[in-house]
This record gives C-alpha cells, structure tokens and sequence, in this order.
C-alpha cells in the first residue's frame, strides 16, 4: 500500500482594540484554509478577541487490500470544486521534457475533494469523474452520454455486465454539430463557458444523398488531436478537417460538452444498464437513464436482443422510448427538421443484420423514430423511418466492389411529413500500386415531397486518387439527362490550398 499526503493545521489567537475592532473579521495569513475552518469572536468594550482554528488534509493511497482488492484514494479538504473533469496532463503547460523516464498522470480524477475506486477483477466501485456512455454496440438508441462526478458501480463476469451511476449536478449536457469547413478551425459551440474536459469531440461522415444517416462515427483524442478553450467554447484540430470524405460524403463536428447552468439548482441524474448474455449466440440487454432538472427534465429507457449466426453474422433488435427534452444542435440539412427545445415523447426501434467477413462486408437496417423520439447520442433523427443496404466485396486485393441502398419517409408530423427519398449506388475501385487507386461508379437519387412534386438526379463517373499527396485527386461526374455536365474536378484540403476545377457543357 502506498499513501502519500500531507497534514496542515493553523491556530489563529488575536486581539484588537479600539473603535474598528470589530469591524475586522480575519487575518491574512489564515486565508489558505477555509473548508475545515472554526472561528469565535469575543468582544469587551471596545476590545474584540479572535479564536480560529483551520485545517486541511491531502492524501493519495493506493494498493492492495486482503489481496483481492486493489484501493485508490484521493482527499483534498482545501481542494476548489468545478474547475474541472477528468484532470490530465496537459503537454503544452509543462515543460516538454522533465530531465528523467518517469511518467506523470492523474490516476485520482475527481471534481469533487473526493475520490475512491475498489477493483476487483473486472468489477469496480468508484466516486469520482465518469462518463455514462458505454461500448456495447447493440445499445445504440438508448445510449446516454454524459460527463458527472458521482458514484458509479460496474460488474462484469464472463455472461454478465451491469452499470450502475448516480451523481447530484447543476449542470446540463449539449451537443452541437456543423459541418466542416476543410481547415484546421478554430470552430465555435453555441454554448461557451463549458465545464474543462467534459468535451467528447467526434468526427461524423454522412450519406451525401441522404444527410440525415449517419456512415460513421470517430471518436477523437484530447491534446493530441484538438485543443478545446471552454471558456470562449472554441476547438482548434492538429490538422484540417475535410469537408468531405474521398466519397464525396459530407463530413461534420459533433461536440458533446457539459454546461453550468448559471441559475440552475442541482438535481439528481442517474441511470443503470446490463447486458447478460444467455448462450454464446444469444444476448438481451436494458438500458435507463433520467436527469431530474426542472426546467428540462429527461428521461430515457430502451432493451436489445443480439443473435449470433456463425462467428461473423449478427442480427440486432432494439427499442427505445424517451420523454423531455434535449438539447442538440443540428446544423445539417435534412429534409426533416425538428424542435430540440419543445419537450416530446416517442418511441424508436431498429433492426440490423451485419456480416463482417474477411472478402465480405454486409449491413441491412431499418429504422423507425416518432416525431417525438429524441437522443442526441442515437444518431438517429426524429420522425423519420429508414430502410437501407450496404454491402462491400473484395473480389481481390486490387480490385473492390460496393453497392447501397436506401429510401427514407419524413414522419415528422411537420410540413414535409409525407416526403421521401431513394437512393442507390454501385462503385468499383481498382488499386494501380501502393500510390494510385481508380474508381468508377453509378449513382441515382429520387426525391418526392408531398404536393406532388419531386426530382431524380443520375451520375455517372470516375476518379483518381492517389495517396502520395493526401486529398489530391481528379474525378469525373456526367449528371445523366441533364444539359449540364461536371466534367473536371480537383480538389484538396489544406491550411492554405483549396481549389476546385470546373467544366460546364451543354
């Protein structure tokens, strides 16, 4: 066991006289300890006496306990609450190099003066900071993400992993998310004055023909990916952020981050979910979660089945159902658009075969979200239904194939309720060498919107990527039945090149 602190106390006996005595409530050197801090005042005539007696305890522990256990303690009674979560070390306040091999690392990360964690094998007890989010994959509609300090239990056993959270809070989570702009940044988030590290920064690429789905989600790395100013709410990345991907897919920025509220009263948050798994093939899952705020209270349950079919097939089933509000910013164009901040209730499913293979990679879903669904960390937007493939083959290791389909109803109650969207797609890619790729392709989209009116768009082209220049390549669209014609097109995205080359023709 290894316990390292320190023990400080201060005895503050005075006295003043005459008619200001009083009026003089502390003495500067007592300043310092404050938390554990006693004090009594006499007072005679025009004599005042001063009794006070402070003190502060810091200690970090840390080891094995019957050993089966493994403690980690941290205390600071003097320690200044809500500066921040999840304290790391930051390369660039320090010195880069500190002369020696040692490592430094915070192993006791607590907003609080208080943190303790118990771990036995893969169970653990923690007060402290958490996040709520977990990795289970089959849980993704009613997944709830959310930065606290508080008390968390996990157990895990070889069928079973459970979650368990509470924490009493003034804060509130948001997320916003805009698109990219090909540069490094800085970009900005509606809500600055956010809580230091409680940012989950995320890069997201949507379908350019349906903006609305989401084709994958990365998860970024603080420090050295992006460095994040809470106060003015602004992230600056290491490197540029494309606009689009080499698929022409839009990419966007969804920051996830907790907020003070500046008026609010602290309320209860919490939540549990499990996951037990039956057979080697068979699996159910639960998930709830409910944040207390009067002004904007919230609450989400959902449950899951996974079924295993061979080593690389899965089919997944999942249902969930929220009721309040939650705050997402969306600023993405779709053709279904709602209301973060008018409080709903709905229901959302999901069913999803995938095939994960060596040569071939297969996804079939479909979705279903009520107007009133809402779960910023879902992906999923609400009043929408959404039914669609994809499926990528390779043939050989230079030539690859893929093909995708899908079509989606605007369910949202709105102006658009009633519209839909078709779109499909077939690309081959052959590999030159190491440095040059060739791609040719086939894509069709179909809009009809609720008076009637709708439009088909269909292209045709090819392109040329290389990876010796990263985003520099030249492709070729032909817009079919239409009179204009993109015939050229070059683009990269750099700190101080960004170029496109157009050909218009009748």
């Amino acid at each position: 066991m290894l316990v390292v602190g320190i023990v400080e106390g201060a005895i503050n006996l005075s006295k003043a006289k005459g008619p200001s005595a009083s009026d003089i409530k502390e003495f500067g050197f007592s300043d310092a300890l404050r938390n554990w801090e006693k004090t009594s005042t006499t007072v005679s005539g025009q004599s005042t006496e001063y009794k006070t007696v402070a003190g502060r305890v810091a200690l970090f522990a840390k080891g094995a306990i019957k050993g089966e256990y493994l403690l980690t303690a941290a205390i600071d009674t003097d320690k200044i609450t809500s500066q921040k979560l999840f304290r790391d070390i930051d390369p660039n306040a320090y010195y880069p190099v500190y002369g020696d091999a040692s490592s430094k690392l915070y192993d006791a990360q607590s907003a609080d003066r208080l943190y303790v964690r118990v771990d036995k094998n893969k169970s653990y007890l923690l007060y402290g900071d958490f996040n709520t989010a977990t990795a289970d994959t089959a849980n993704k509609l009613s997944i709830y993400s959310r930065a606290l300090t508080g008390a968390k239990v996990h157990y895990e056993t070889d069928s079973v992993q459970a979650n368990l959270f509470v924490a009493k809070t003034a804060n509130k989570g948001y997320v916003d998310e805009q698109p990219a702009r090909g540069i490094s940044g800085p970009y900005a988030v509606e809500r600055p004055n956010a809580i230091a590290n409680t940012e989950t920064v995320e890069i997201v690429v949507r379908n350019r023909s349906q903006p609305a789905v989401i084709l994958s989600r990365t998860r970024l790395a603080r420090y050295s990916d992006y460095d994040f100013e809470p106060f003015s709410g602004r992230i600056l990345f290491r490197e540029p952020v494309p606009s689009v991907d080499e698929n022409n897919n839009p990419v966007y920025i969804r920051i996830s981050y907790e907020v003070e509220e500046e008026f609010g009263d602290k309320h209860w948050v919490g939540g549990l979910d499990a996951k037990v798994k039956i057979s080697d093939n068979l699996s159910f899952g639960a998930a709830y979660a409910k944040d207390n705020d009067k002004q904007t209270p919230y609450e989400i349950a959902g449950a899951n089945i996974e079924v295993k079919l061979g080593s690389k097939t899965y089919i997944v089933a999942e249902v969930a159902q929220s009721k309040g509000t939650n705050a997402y910013n969306q600023n993405f164009s779709s053709i279904t658009e709602t209301n973060p901040l008018v409080a709903t209730e709905g229901k959302a499913v999901r069913l999803e075969i995938r095939h994960e293979g060596e040569d071939l990679k297969a996804r079939i879903y479909a979705t279903k979200s009520d107007a009133g669904f809402q779960n910023a960390s879902a992906g999923v937007v609400a009043g929408r239904s959404e039914l669609g493939a994809n499926i990528n083959y390779t043939v050989s290791p230079n030539l690859e194939l893929s093909a995708n389909v899908l079509n989606t109803i605007d369910e949202s109650g709105g102006i658009t309720d009633g519209a839909s969207r078709e779109s499909a797609g077939v690309t081959a890619a052959y590999k030159v060498n190491d440095m040059i790729k060739v791609e040719v392709g086939v894509n069709s989209v179909k809009e009809h919107l609720i008076n009637g009116s709708g439009g088909a768009v269909s292209n045709v082209g090819t392109g040329l990527n290389n990876s010796a220049i990263p985003g520099l390549g030249i492709q070729w669209h032909r817009i079919v039945g239409n009179a204009v014609n993109l015939a050229f097109s070059s683009e990269r995205d750099s700190l101080c090149h960004r170029q496109r080359i157009y050909k218009w023709s009748n």
